[in-house]
């Protein structure tokens, strides 16, 4: 995986591969039917109302479902939703792709879609991410497969905000349930959930083009020389945004043979806390230095 860092307003990613097996032994090599990648701390929930942090995001983008994604160039795309069409400033109307199915079998209906915004938008299930969907003031549907959304005003960044929302078996979901035992419409399923990592394997939503690799697994490795050390034995096959820079830059200078680093542009932030109660840090200029910085 990679260092991250947020640089002239540009998010650089560093993503490292393993190029070449040929040192690793059947005992330490990854399955070959499973693509295995670490995580530096467990995930605790995920709950797709509640989980914020990038790995449970990452996790829930593989078993759930949302109408849009965000496409290489940073433009909304359809997902579940077949297509998309902006009817005014205020309504967007949306076709559902047909034959879509829940993990646990149930047929996803526009219905589905309705009860899952209502899930993101209103206070009383407390999802972090209500604000992104308070200003949807209607659910039109026009049929079995499509509907429109209504705006209180204009609001472009609505396609965006939807690749957040998952879209769900609503009688299924309670926060105890999907903390653990999430049930969505994506390309994988959980296997299992705990301290040591997270085990998924795949699932055939029909309507969609199956994924490639049977099987992921993510190790949670907290020792940032030891996330390196799985990775150069074969036991990982990638890490992606958890390795000190130095050892990025090690692997592009070629001291690591085997390895790989690619860079490319996306949209990560890396934050930074400080403590106004030090006795620099609580000089406003300091702080305003940093910022520049």
């Amino acid at each position: 995986m990679a260092f991250t860092r947020n640089c002239a307003n540009q998010t650089i990613l560093v993503f490292l591969l393993l190029a070449g097996l040929s040192a690793c032994t059947k005992r330490n090599r990854s399955p070959d039917d499973t693509l295995v990648t670490i995580l530096s701390s467990p995930v605790t929930s995920l709950d797709p109302l509640l989980a914020t942090e990038a790995n449970a995001q990452r996790v829930n983008q593989l078993i759930h479902v949302s109408l849009t994604a965000i496409g290489k160039e940073l433009t909304p795309e359809p997902s579940l939703a077949e297509s998309f069409r902006v009817v005014n400033d205020r309504v967007i109307e949306f076709k559902l792709r047909s034959g879509c199915v829940f993990q646990n079998g149930k047929a996803i209906s526009v219905q589905d879609v309705a009860k899952s915004i209502d899930l993101y938008a209103k206070p009383e299930h407390g999802s972090l991410f209500q604000e992104s969907f308070r200003k949807i003031i209607r659910f039109e549907k026009i049929d079995a497969q499509r509907f429109r959304l209504h705006t209180l005003e204009p609001y472009p960044a609505i396609l965006y905000d939807l690749a957040l929302l998952k879209v769900m078996p609503v009688e299924a979901y309670s926060p105890e349930t999907f903390r653990t035992q999430p049930i969505g419409g994506g390309p994988y399923r959980l296997v299992s959930l705990n301290a040591s990592g997270i085990k998924l394997e795949r699932f055939d939503n029909r309507c969609m083009p199956a994924a490639l690799m049977p099987k992921i697994e993510a190790k949670v490795v907290r020792d940032d020389l030891s996330r390196l050390l799985k990775l150069r034995n074969g036991e990982v096959d990638f890490i992606l945004n958890d390795i000190d820079l130095r050892k990025v830059k090690a692997i592009q200078e070629g001291q690591t043979p085997g390895l790989r680093a690619l860079v490319e542009d996306g949209t990560a932030y890396s934050y930074m806390g400080l403590n106004f109660a030090n006795t620099h840090l609580k000089k406003v200029n300091v702080r305003r230095a940093i910022a520049l910085a």
